[in-house]
């Protein structure tokens, strides 16, 4: 039977101790001095006349008295305290602190085109540890993969915090130059040549290069021209429709979809010309492949007193939709739809993108003190007799253990940490 947390009486380890004393047997190691089991590695010689609880050298009463003053943890039970109410002198001098041992990354972030600084911050005690932090820019870009420990340092009692810095910021032209580079022109004549009942204009190999009904397409002149009218230089419209030959615009996507496209075009009588060109929604970042990754999350910063590019937020986060060796596509939400960008033509702008900082820890070869707290003790029996049953006592800590001073002297009370920082934290 296992009882747990019965306040069984005290042992009375004298010259008249029997066997059975009031509500039970003396603490009685039988099985722990008798060697049973692997739990005791020094078993304490006993004579035959064991069981009967007297007091002769080598019997359980006198066993159990020297056990029960005992102030040395794990004599009895490897790494368990039994009989010990207090700090001594050997387990409160015991060195605490020791080196950083490995480090573990638990994000990876996002953007990382170089190897980043990790500052650590001590929580208690130790000195001189460096570590950085890997990106890795081949098999998994932009993210840190690894905390490399250059020197481990000494004295740390606990493992400090790391903190990885956060990715550089990728500068970004806020016009056409870095957001929503066109496709290459295709060419069309402004006048009734080229545009057809106020509506059509004619391309050749039309579904081929606008195959889409919503596509976004930027309409422009060359110099010295006139925007075929109502058109707008450097605007974007949106194919409505598209075949073999021709194509017509919308102002929005919303209309293109629904095929109403703009019907009111004004041919000149002249050889004007103009050109439609392919939009792809995306942003300019060399060798972006290299450090973005679908699902990666990024921030959009614009500085103070700028304006965000229309479509995006200023000092918002996004996601990755797409990278490739030139650049990636954003969207509000993982997974969702490409955010359209409008960019200026003209805008002098700049601004920024920047991925999400990693995280990681840090642990440390650190050795505890071997302490113990006031309270009832852990008290263990084997099987054999009343005095030998299995019985099981939990260690319950009654009140706190402190240590003042730089003595090693056991005390009860109040931890000093201000005194004593080392001790008093692992106590």
């Amino acid at each position: 039977m296992a009882q747990w947390g019965r306040n069984d009486q005290s042992v009375t380890a004298n010259s008249t101790t029997t066997k059975e004393s009031s509500n039970g047997a003396p603490i009685g190691t039988y099985a722990l001095v008798k060697g049973i089991g692997s739990a005791n590695t020094n078993p304490v010689s006993m004579d035959a006349n064991a069981h009967f609880g007297n007091t002769s050298p080598g019997s359980r009463a006198n066993v159990d008295v020297t056990m029960y003053g005992n102030t040395t943890a794990g004599a009895y039970i490897p790494g368990q305290a039994v009989g010990i109410f207090a700090v001594n002198a050997t387990q409160a001098s015991t060195t605490g602190g020791g080196n950083l041992a490995i480090g573990i990354v638990s994000f990876g972030g996002s953007g990382y085109q170089a190897n980043a600084a990790v500052t650590l911050t001590v929580t208690n005690g130790g000195t001189s540890g460096v570590v950085n932090a890997h990106a890795n820019t081949t098999t998994n870009p932009g993210r840190i993969d690894s905390l490399l420990i250059s020197t481990v340092g000494s004295g740390y009692v606990t493992a400090p915090t790391a903190a990885i810095a956060a990715p550089a910021a990728i500068t970004v032209n806020a016009n056409t130059t870095s957001f929503e580079p066109t496709g290459a022109n295709s060419t069309f004549s402004a006048n009734t040549t080229g545009v057809t009942t106020n509506t059509f204009i004619a391309i050749s190999t039309a579904n081929t290069i606008f195959p889409t009904a919503g596509q976004k397409v930027l309409y422009r002149t060359p110099a010295g021209n006139t925007a075929l009218s109502p058109l707008a230089n450097n605007t974007y419209y949106y194919i409505a429709f598209s075949n073999t030959t021709v194509v017509s615009l919308a102002t929005s996507a919303v209309l293109a979809l629904a095929n109403t496209p703009i019907t009111t075009l004004n041919p000149g009588a002249t050889a004007l010309t103009g050109a439609l060109a392919n939009t792809y929604d995306v942003i300019l970042l060399t060798t972006a492949n290299s450090f973005w990754q679908v699902g990666d999350l990024i921030t959009y910063k614009v500085p103070t007193g700028n304006t965000a590019v229309p479509g995006l937020s200023g000092n918002t986060s996004y996601y990755v939709t797409f990278a490739n060796t030139t650049s990636i596509a954003i969207s509000a939400t993982s997974g969702g739809a490409n955010i359209s960008f409008s960019p200026s033509f003209t805008s002098t702008e700049t601004h920024s993108v920047q991925g999400a900082t990693a995280t990681g820890y840090l642990d440390v070869n650190t050795t505890y003190p071997s302490v113990t707290h006031a309270g009832w003790v852990v008290r263990r029996e084997g099987t054999g007799g009343r005095a030998g049953r299995v019985h099981f006592e939990t260690l319950v800590a009654m009140h706190s253990i402190g240590q003042n001073g730089t003595s090693a002297t056991g005390v009860t009370g109040a931890a000093n940490p201000t005194s004593n920082a080392t001790n008093a934290a692992v106590v």
